[in-house]
């Protein structure tokens, strides 16, 4: 994350934001678990660079985190629901 806000190169920031993203694809629903004490970091890492980077490479990476990033966060917090019908015979 500190790469990311204080690298002058774009290739690099556009490195660590691509691993960012490949690490949150890759851990997909365990990202809570794994990452829980760096989420908000994270998460306020990945706006700064959509908000204040030049390089648009960065910026796409940066949003393609985000995003995995959302679908993690709204399964975590809506999840699927399993409708079930339940047949009961009385006596």
């Amino acid at each position: 994350m500190a790469v990311i806000k204080t690298e002058k190169e774009a290739e690099v920031r556009r490195a660590a934001v691509h691993v960012i993203a490949s690490l949150l694809r890759g851990l997909g629903d365990k990202t809570t678990q794994v990452l829980t004490d760096v989420l908000l970091d994270l998460y306020r890492a990945l706006k700064w660079a959509i908000r204040c980077d030049p390089d648009e490479v960065v910026v796409l990476h940066a949003q393609l985190a985000l995003e995995e990033l959302d679908g993690v966060m709204k399964r975590l917090i809506f999840p699927q629901q399993k409708l079930e019908k339940k047949i009961v015979v009385l006596p």
